[in-house]
């Protein structure tokens, strides 16, 4: 069992829940019960060679232990695999059991991902028409083994479109920001006028990037941040109706399973992370209908490596109230080309 493998726990999101998620362990998923109980504690040990602290999750079918033919014999009958598995394990000092819970106490997620919808590898398999299924494994073929890659073609697919929102996170600011006026349009707290601003709103060109143009372009960004914007001042007059209001709560805005700080005035819009140095995640001003925090960072792409001279490239997220703490030999000049040296990580660091 040599190579990577996932380990650990990740933070995913959709329309703005949060869930986190554990990988299970692939090999012990086929090894349990199937393997000799000894052959399953070789593969917990090589991974704990490998990393001492790394997590292996097994999890699997209920129906392998019991309903599968042969399978109740083999895991309950006497000297049975579950008795011996067991104690292997409670005589293995250097393997320690655990919950989700307990883990997660300990190790909280430190990772955003984006799933797409998926099953295990058989189960894609058996879903595909027969002819096709043929094509992907055809009779006669070893099991692991599959055609020669040209006939394979039609398989492969790219990435998963929501990697765009953890890639860039000025998306992710759209995204949140369209969500949270969805919300209050599906709950009746806003006129059809705000619906329409949604709607038009919902190009998809600035919450995405490719060659061809996409979120970098600034006239896209800054009409669906209008739209969004004039839908939110919207809902808002709706709501109030001219009275002085003031609204703060903590909310998870951008889904990272730590909470930021929601302000929302008549005029102003903003969302303070306290996790990532204290800074702005946006900065609307509403009677504008203007994202005053709207700038992109400047991030290495994949087609940046057929340029000559490859661009200067920021290492955070270029957002309002990041604190510095710079040497005295800093100039504007290697500020902007970001060539400085931060004497402490503040850009980084959690103000709580």
């Amino acid at each position: 069992m040599r190579g990577s493998c996932l380990t650990g726990s990740f933070m995913t999101d959709h329309l703005g829940k949060t869930l986190t998620i554990f990988p299970i362990a692939q090999d012990l998923r086929y090894a349990v019960p199937a393997a000799d109980p000894e052959d399953v504690l070789a593969l917990l040990h090589d991974r704990h060679d490998r990393d001492p602290h790394t997590l292996a999750v097994v999890a699997d079918d209920g129906e392998k232990f019991g309903l599968w033919p042969e399978s109740s014999e083999r895991v309950y009958a006497p000297g049975n695999w579950l008795d011996e598995f067991f104690t292997l394990i409670e005589k293995a000092d250097w393997l320690q059991t655990t919950t989700f819970g307990e883990y997660l106490d300990d190790h909280p997620a430190q990772r955003r991902v984006a799933i797409p919808p998926a099953s295990y590898r058989e189960m894609g398999e058996w879903s595909l028409p027969t002819g096709t299924a043929q094509v992907v494994n055809p009779p006669g073929l070893e099991d692991g083994q599959y055609m020669d890659w040209v006939r394979m073609e039609a398989f492969m697919h790219g990435g998963w479109w929501p990697n765009f929102l953890i890639e860039y996170p000025e998306a992710a600011t759209l995204y949140r920001k369209m969500l949270r006026v969805s919300s209050h349009i599906a709950t009746g707290k806003g006129p059809s006028e705000a619906h329409t601003e949604l709607l038009k709103a919902q190009g998809n060109d600035p919450y995405w990037h490719g060659v061809f143009g996409g979120l970098y372009f600034p006239h896209l960004r800054a009409q669906t941040n209008h739209h969004l914007i004039t839908a939110q001042t919207l809902i808002d007059a709706h709501h109030h109706r001219g009275r002085s209001w003031t609204y703060l709560r903590p909310v998870d805005w951008d889904a990272d399973g730590r909470d930021e700080i929601e302000i929302q005035l008549p005029d102003q819009s903003w969302v303070l992370d306290p996790y990532e140095g204290g800074s702005l995640l946006h900065f609307d001003d509403k009677p504008a209908r203007w994202a005053i925090s709207d700038v992109v960072g400047r991030q290495y792409e994949p087609y940046h490596a057929d340029l000559p001279d490859p661009p200067v490239y920021d290492h955070h997220p270029r957002r309002w109230l990041i604190d510095h703490l710079l040497p005295a030999t800093t100039t504007v000049e290697s500020f902007a080309a970001v060539t400085y040296h931060e004497v402490l990580p503040l850009p980084d660091t959690e103000y709580v």
